[in-house]
């Protein structure tokens, strides 16, 4: 049995759930809290009815994924018993002290390897898995990121909420619905690439300008492009981190920062031009002296991905960590100008991570 609201309103009926991806607040809600923490996704509210019908659907997709496992999973137990009847011990390896019965299955399993290399098409057909294995694996990862990442909704002519109140309540619901502000938001996620132009010599661009890394022991630096321009609300990018000595990553002025040239420095002034977070838990600030070279209370570690989200509108900038499912900082800046990505490192590599 559904139990009432719990929330101050107490006592209310649950009508529905909120189905938005990314919602904060509780799903399963009473009309007041429809009113109150639902509005701006209130299109993504279903009553109980319709919820059933969505389970059903959604149970076909996680039926599909668990047959996937399990197929996997097969694939898995048929390979791992192919290897073990072709493993070569270490004590085989020494053909002089083998017996003629050791001397005879040695031969087989290497005429049998022999074989497998010359046919071709088992190795072919792992390859193309592999590629495929990849690919899964990196819209695994994309998922994860998209999870966390904010949902912005842009406002309909025709707002549909399924919910079963009287004609009052739904007026209501509208009305304040009508009034969100902000609601004309343009989430910009296009691809960005690290920058062969705007970059210290100690950086080298890999993997199609999605990785860089340095080359030695002094500190670097690289934006990315295209950058973040003045029609775009909102913008969101992400980075993974490979290898981490020290590194920040953020955003940044780029005509003022360029200015530095070889004197970067964004520990001892706040006229660098930039926006960044270090791994260590240091924020850097252009805008506010007091908050630039401070420590916070975060650290950023290897195979972290870093989602970073620049809302121009509400001149907000926010570091997410989608691997600690954790918001890192959220920091003020001037969106007057236009902004470029920017990457700093030491003895570090990272790697840009795609969002659709």
């Amino acid at each position: 049995m559904i139990q009432s609201c719990k929330c101050e309103d107490g006592g209310q009926k649950i009508i529905g759930v909120c189905t938005a991806l990314n919602c904060q607040s509780k799903r399963a809600s009473c009309v007041e809290c429809l009113k109150q923490l639902h509005l701006q996704h209130a299109n993504k509210f279903l009553d109980l009815k319709k919820l059933q019908v969505f389970q059903e659907d959604q149970m076909k997709t996680f039926s599909y994924l668990k047959k996937l496992q399990n197929d996997f999973n097969r694939l898995k137990s048929i390979l791992d018993n192919f290897i073990v009847s072709l493993n070569i011990e270490a004590h085989e390896k020494n053909i002089e002290c083998q017996t003629i019965s050791q001397l005879n299955s040695l031969t087989d399993k290497l005429v049998k390897l022999n074989y497998i290399e010359q046919s071709g098409y088992l190795i072919k057909s792992f390859q193309n898995l592999i590629q495929n294995m990849e690919d899964a694996k990196n819209n695994i990862q994309r998922l994860k990121i998209e999870y966390t990442l904010n949902e912005f909704i842009s406002p309909s002519q025709n707002i549909c909420i399924s919910v079963n109140s009287s004609q009052l309540q739904m007026q209501i619901i509208l009305s304040l619905y009508r009034q969100q502000k902000n609601m004309n938001t343009l989430v910009i996620k296009e691809k960005i690439r690290f920058s062969q132009q705007y970059k210290t010599d100690n950086i080298v661009l890999k993997d199609q300008e999605t990785m860089v890394q340095t080359t030695d022991d002094k500190f670097g630096w690289v934006l990315c492009e295209p950058g973040i321009i003045q029609n775009q609300f909102v913008k969101n990018f992400a980075f993974e981190i490979s290898k981490n000595d020290w590194l920040a990553i953020g955003i940044c002025h780029k005509d003022q920062f360029l200015k530095q040239k070889g004197n970067f420095d964004i520990w001892d002034n706040n006229n660098h031009g930039c926006y960044l977070i270090d791994q260590s838990g240091k924020v850097f600030s252009q805008l506010k002296i007091e908050e630039n070279n401070k420590s916070k209370n975060f650290k950023i570690n290897n195979q972290d991905i870093i989602i970073i989200i620049v809302d121009k509108t509400n001149k907000k900038i926010q570091w997410i960590n989608q691997t600690q499912n954790t918001q890192l900082w959220i920091m003020e800046f001037d969106a007057s100008q236009d902004f470029y990505p920017v990457v700093c490192l030491r003895k570090s590599s990272i790697k840009v991570i795609d969002l659709k």
